[in-house]
């Protein structure tokens, strides 16, 4: 029988375990797991997938658990335990709760991604301003350790300046003109979806390979900011969608408020992802 698992992604407190209870819930059968992994080195004494206490109710879940994985072994650990929870003659639903950490994005092989967040204080909490986008290009372009911790999120190390062993991965555009924009070379060279990643925040890059995106209305500042940051977002992900790559649903709903029929048409779009 298949196994699907699903991965819930976005910052903490965004309402990703609610969601994946009310999706649980509307599934009549298989079997039903969650997993919410950490991106922390757990500690030498601690029980390699301890029962998961959650501030909600579990009934419909077969089993909910919940990891810190050293980032280094996530590739092996999170594989291996999706296996473990599939049983070859019941249908299998996994959902995989994570923040924003990058690893957990390329970990495996995801049947369908969503990204969770919560309504923003203010815009520059999700996106660059546009000189902390320039600045962001201006690093990746000069240094492939810089590049890969941009794009790809491979290291968290910060550093004043490059190291003298760096390799150049070609001579930088002239950003320092002033009629240069810089984020449209990055547009043009790479595509509008790592030009997307430069103009958000590192923690909202993961938002790029989503298939549903979802700005919870339920959680977080009651502000004009989203709104705006509504507007903005789906700008964005209309833009990447005009590339040909694989699109990208946004709503700004309460994905956990049976009354609001953004909520649901989000609920049915998930579910038409997941399939049988």
């Amino acid at each position: 029988m298949p196994i699907k698992v699903v991965h819930i992604a976005g910052p903490p407190g965004s309402g990703k375990t609610t969601l994946a209870k009310r999706l649980a819930g509307r599934r009549k059968k298989g079997a039903r797991h969650h997993l919410r992994l950490t991106g922390e080195k757990p500690a030498a004494d601690t029980p390699a997938w301890p029962p998961l206490r959650l501030a909600v109710p579990t009934d419909d879940l077969d089993s909910s658990t919940t990891a810190a994985i050293d980032p280094d072994l996530v590739f092996e650990r999170l594989p291996a335990e999706i296996q473990r929870l599939h049983r070859p003659r019941t249908s299998t639903l996994v959902f995989v709760e994570t923040d924003a950490e990058p690893h957990f994005r390329h970990a495996y092989s995801y049947d369908v991604r969503i990204f969770v967040m919560p309504c923003p204080a203010a815009l520059t909490d999700v996106f660059r301003s546009r000189r902390q986008a320039e600045e962001a290009v201006r690093r990746a372009m000069h240094d492939t350790r810089d590049f890969a911790e941009e794009v790809f999120g491979l290291t968290k190390e910060t550093r004043a300046e490059p190291p003298a062993d760096s390799i150049r991965l070609f001579d930088p555009p002239p950003v320092s003109e002033r009629d240069r924009d810089v984020l449209t070379f990055i547009d043009a060279a790479l595509g509008s979806r790592l030009a997307a990643q430069f103009m958000l925040q590192p923690c909202y890059h993961v938002l790029t390979d989503s298939d549903v995106v979802l700005l919870n209305l339920g959680v977080g500042p009651d502000s004009e900011a989203a709104e705006i940051c509504a507007h903005r977002l789906q700008a964005l992900l209309d833009g990447m969608k005009r590339e040909g790559g694989r699109p990208a649903w946004f709503a700004a709903c309460e994905p956990a408020d049976p009354e609001d029929p953004l909520g649901m048409q989000a609920v049915l779009r998930i579910e038409s992802l997941i399939g049988a």
